[in-house]
């Protein structure tokens, strides 16, 4: 997965939206999903939060959830690993604003 860091305003507004809409906010165990279907308002937030993912992630597929690891967001996503095969990765919102440790 190559990333581009995200603004501090993309952050901003992501850390926004995640605490605006908490049904996103999910806490998966293995191959669990959240529950849709969303309202107009949820999914709008879910279409903007991938617009900006989809922005700086590359081969970016969609949004799964978010997930709170020792209280921080966690963004849970789907990415294409190479032409044939999509599966899932995790990322800090803090390490998509700051880059990795």
């Amino acid at each position: 997965m190559e990333i581009t860091l995200i603004s501090i305003e993309e952050y901003n507004r992501i850390l926004e939206l995640q605490q605006k809409h908490k049904v996103l906010t999910f806490q998966n165990t293995g191959y669990q999903y959240i529950k849709t279907p969303f309202t107009d308002e949820e999914k709008k937030a879910v279409l903007e939060i991938e617009t900006i993912l989809k922005a700086h992630i590359t081969r970016f597929n969609s949004f799964t959830n978010f997930r709170i690891i020792k209280d921080e967001v966690q963004i849970r996503l789907q990415y294409g690993y190479d032409e044939a095969f999509t599966g899932v990765g995790y990322a800090f919102l803090r390490e998509l604003r700051d880059g990795f440790d």
